[in-house]
C-alpha cells in the first residue's frame, strides 16, 4: 500500500519525460493538426512520447515469435530504484521493449486497467499479462515463459553480418508490405523516411494529416495516434527507433542494403 500511494505521489509531481514528442491538436473548423512545436495557446493537445529501448544484434528466430507473439511493453515514471532495475533487467536480457511515460494522462487511464485503479509503477505487460511493480524473479518468471532468453545474444562482428546478408526474396514486399505513415512531425519523420530510402524499402507514404486516411488510421491504431507509425505486413510500429524498425522488417525478410 505505502508503494502504491508513493507511485501516486511520483506521478503527480513528476515532470514528463525528455523524449522526441509530436504534438496534435484540433482547431475550430474540427480539423486535426500533427507537429512537432506546440499548439497556439488554448488549443486541446495531446503530447506523444516516441521513446522505445530496443538491444543491438541478430535476433534468432525464437526470440522473433516472442516479439511477435507476446510483445513486452514496460510502464514507468521517475520512480527510482525500482523503474531502474526494471529497465537494467529488460537490457540484461536483450528483450526489444516499448517504454509507456506513465505520467502522460492518457497512459494512466490504461495503466489503471492493469492495476485495478491504482497508479502502480512499474508495470511489466508481457503480451496481455500483466506484471504489477518490479520484483525479480516475477519479472523472469513471465519472460521465460513467454519464450524470451535469459541473456541478450552476443552481436556478431559487423564484417560476419555483410557476409551473411541475405539477398531479398523477390515475394517478401507482397507478404509483408510496407506503409509508411507520417505528418509534419518533425526530425523523427524525416529520419524515419531516410532510414527507409537508405535500406532501399519500397513502401507506401501516408499523409496521417489528411482525414481519409486518420479514419484509417483509428482503425489501425485506435484513437491514440503516434507518428511516424510503420506497417510492415500486420506488425505495427509507433514512433521511430532504428533499431526497433530494422529488426521488424529483418523478420520479414527485407535484406539491409540496397539490392
Amino acid at each position: 500500500m505505502k508503494r502504491s500511494l508513493l507511485a501516486v505521489i511520483i506521478l503527480i509531481l513528476a515532470a514528463p519525460l525528455v523524449q522526441a514528442q509530436v504534438y496534435r491538436w484540433v482547431d475550430e473548423t474540427g480539423k486535426v493538426h500533427y507537429g512537432d512545436q506546440p499548439p497556439p495557446a488554448g488549443k486541446n493537445v495531446q503530447r506523444k512520447n516516441l521513446g522505445a529501448s530496443v538491444v543491438e544484434g541478430d535476433v534468432p528466430y525464437a526470440v522473433r515469435q516472442a516479439m511477435r507473439n507476446f510483445p513486452v511493453v514496460l510502464y514507468s515514471a521517475p520512480c527510482g530504484a525500482p523503474c531502474g532495475n526494471a529497465k537494467q533487467l529488460l537490457t540484461r536480457r536483450g528483450i526489444s521493449f516499448t517504454e509507456q511515460d506513465a505520467t502522460d494522462p492518457t497512459v494512466q487511464e490504461t495503466l489503471r486497467k492493469f492495476t485495478g485503479g491504482e497508479l502502480s509503477v512499474p508495470l511489466l505487460l508481457v503480451g496481455k499479462t500483466p506484471v504489477v511493480g518490479f520484483e525479480e524473479s516475477r519479472w523472469h518468471s513471465a519472460l521465460d515463459a513467454a519464450g524470451y532468453p535469459r541473456t541478450a545474444p552476443p552481436a556478431r562482428p559487423a564484417s560476419a553480418r555483410k557476409e551473411a546478408a541475405p539477398t531479398q526474396d523477390p515475394k517478401v514486399a507482397e507478404r509483408f508490405p510496407v506503409t509508411f505513415y507520417t505528418a509534419a512531425c518533425g526530425p523523427p519523420c524525416d529520419r524515419a523516411k531516410a532510414f527507409l530510402t537508405q535500406r532501399g524499402i519500397p513502401f507506401t507514404e501516408k499523409n496521417a494529416a489528411d482525414p481519409a486516411e486518420q479514419e484509417a488510421l483509428r482503425q489501425l491504431a485506435g484513437s491514440e495516434i503516434t507518428l511516424p507509425l510503420l506497417l510492415v505486413g500486420n506488425m505495427m510500429l509507433r514512433g521511430f527507433e532504428p533499431t526497433q524498425w530494422g529488426n521488424a522488417l529483418d523478420t520479414a525478410g527485407y535484406p539491409r542494403g540496397k539490392p
